[in-house]
């Protein structure tokens, strides 16, 4: 599924706060702001062949039922990833867009053994909708220092139209500027035309998911690619996206460039879900002299436990939590901060295990600029 449609849902996925019953919700550029700060939230992607055929509901103001927690599909392939959503001050390539008022950061694979790089998508919330601004990708490099590569809209492209309900529809125009001699025109339409409950695929908690109101909506992206001067790919793809009340998603893309509504053949499905809030807050106790982890508290600990840490200097300071096979469990900070003492908390169910997590032992982990220490936390349930 093409990698702009998946930006533009999980954008999408986090403009609902609330609904009325019996009527289609309506989101407002007050209920995005709301969602779409200081969270994370993980996002998955389901891949089948052969391609199963699912129903995707129709153009319609009655209430529907959307469920897709039985897709009977043969699963190829599955990958996650999860996003930080933090304010864009002290970010990587944040200067570049002074405009922005969110967001959000994923931690890359290391290219090379050694090499630090996260991806950085930076977004404006304003009346009349959410817009993407561009791109950073940051590299930190041992002997050779750091590099950021930035990738620009121009004009602003817009990921939602605000407000938005049943019957909201708009198109846009912007050109991404990929490299000196290399840029994407895309056209972009979208059509809210239904409403119901939406029901997530299993593999995740659904316990605040499931038949929670949801937005049906259209959405068309056709772009072409531009390389010296020559047009060297063109595109069109239509998805049809279902935005939860609590933010949670479904998206179906690649779909017959004429398809508007019923039973079709899928490729794949993209879906989300919140894990929490990525907020960490600094302790009136002044500024400390060294770098510092503490022991979590209280511990063990069920299902919440807060986690304590000093900087003694502007730092990029990363906190997250493993398993103990060495697999990241959460990421509960990633993001530049001033010198203080900061407390941040970890909450075991809101991560993406069915039940949440099982009791044990696992390890979390804070790297700020070269001090990295490691320390044990106990789930007892």
């Amino acid at each position: 599924m093409k990698i702009v449609l998946s930006v533009v849902a999980f954008v999408l996925v986090l403009l609902v706060t609330g609904t009325s019953f019996g009527q289609a919700p309506i989101f407002t550029r007050s209920d995005f702001e709301a969602n779409f700060k200081n969270v994370q939230r993980w996002q998955y992607g389901i891949e089948y062949d052969p391609y199963p055929t699912v129903d995707l509901g129709t153009a319609s103001l009655l209430k529907q039922a959307f469920d897709f927690s039985n897709i009977a599909g043969t699963v190829v392939s599955e990958d996650s990833i999860l996003e930080n959503y933090v304010p864009p001050t002290g970010l990587p390539g944040a200067a570049q867009f002074p405009t922005a008022t969110t967001a959000s950061c994923i931690t890359l694979p290391p290219p090379f053994p050694g090499v630090t790089a996260s991806f950085y998508s930076y977004y404006s919330i304003e009346n009349d909708g959410l817009y993407l601004l561009g791109y950073a990708t940051y590299y930190s490099i041992p002997g050779f220092g750091d590099s950021t590569i930035i990738q620009r809209f121009s004009p602003k492209a817009l990921l939602a139209p605000l407000p938005l309900t049943v019957g909201t529809s708009r198109t846009s125009q912007d050109t991404l500027y990929i490299d000196p001699d290399t840029y994407e025109f895309t056209m972009r339409g979208y059509t809210a035309d239904g409403w119901g409950n939406l029901t997530l695929p299993n593999g995740v908690s659904l316990a605040s998911v499931a038949s929670s109101p949801a937005i049906r909506m259209l959405v068309d992206e056709i772009s072409e690619e531009y390389s010296g001067g020559f047009v060297t790919k063109r595109h069109h793809d239509r998805a049809v996206v279902f935005i939860a009340q609590d933010g949670s998603f479904a998206i179906f893309g690649d779909l017959d460039s004429v398809y508007t509504g019923g039973s079709t053949p899928i490729d794949g499905i993209e879906y989300n879900v919140k894990q929490g809030p990525t907020g960490v807050t600094q302790l009136p106790s002044g500024i400390p002299d060294r770098f510092g982890l503490l022991q979590n508290y209280p511990n063990p600990f069920n299902p919440v436990t807060t986690i304590a840490f000093e900087i003694p200097q502007l730092a990029h300071v990363v906190l997250k939590v493993y398993n103990v096979l060495g697999s990241e469990v959460s990421t509960l900070v990633n993001e530049e901060l001033q010198p203080g003492i900061y407390a941040v908390k970890f909450d075991a169910s809101r991560t993406p295990y069915i039940g949440g997590m099982a009791s044990g032992v696992y390890y979390y982990r804070l790297t700020a600029g070269s001090y990295t220490k490691t320390m044990k936390l106990t789930l007892m349930k």
